[in-house]
């Protein structure tokens, strides 16, 4: 496998973007593995998601986003060693994809169908940095990382510990540090992919309105448990 390097990259790039329609196709399929090969270098988990880098350039282009300079800055750099040039890694890379995806939800002249597509995989990329991110069996955590997991306050993890619903251990300096052990470390991206889902219907029920307020999705999501 040969990963071009940035000026070999930004040539590609330009090639892609200013391709006639009969060539576009063809075009974004070689971006999409070139992207899926540089990325899988520094991360195994991305190989095999030819059609995720495919299904993402596609609505992206669609979109009109595709030429958004952050996302060819970061496809000429990502993977090369700082030392060299200013780089970025595989997670950076992948959490552009994600945001100019979530972009791509709210552009009106798409059909709702890729709307709603465009915000699952957005939730895809974003499912696979966390994943990437989740601590080893025998981490000790801080109380901000187990707050930013599980979707609550710092002040909500010290309560769980004072009141010894969770294991913890004090630091010298008073600090407080949790084993990463007691968790199932799925459970939090469980919770963000119910909000998700909720998300992708409320668009789709919207249709080529804007996408769904963070109010709307929590009603929702209260009115789905008082039906539980």
């Amino acid at each position: 496998m040969l990963i071009l390097s940035p000026a070999d990259r930004a040539a590609l790039w330009q090639q892609t973007i200013s391709s006639a329609p009969e060539a576009r196709e063809g075009m974004l399929h070689v971006l999409a593995k070139e992207m899926q090969d540089i990325v899988g270098a520094e991360l195994e988990v991305y190989f095999g998601l030819d059609e995720q880098f495919e299904q993402t350039l596609g609505l992206l282009d669609r979109s009109g986003l595709i030429g958004r300079d952050e996302l060819r800055r970061a496809f000429e750099v990502v993977g090369i060693p700082e030392e060299d040039e200013p780089g970025v890694d595989a997670a950076e890379f992948v959490l552009v994809l994600a945001g100019l995806l979530e972009e791509t939800a709210d552009v009106e002249h798409l059909e709702a169908g890729e709307r709603v597509d465009a915000h699952r995989l957005a939730g895809q990329w974003r499912d696979q940095v966390e994943a990437e991110k989740a601590p080893q069996a025998d981490a000790m955590l801080t109380v901000a990382k187990v707050a930013s997991h599980f979707d609550v306050t710092p002040q909500a993890v010290y309560k769980w510990c004072e009141a010894d619903k969770i294991a913890f251990e004090r630091t010298p300096g008073g600090s407080y540090r949790i084993p990463a052990a007691q968790f199932d470390w799925t459970r939090g991206e469980a919770g963000k992919g119910a909000q998700r889902e909720i998300a992708e219907r409320l668009l789709a029920k919207h249709g080529g309105e804007g996408a769904p307020g963070e109010e709307e999705i929590v009603a929702s999501i209260r009115e789905a448990r008082r039906a539980g």
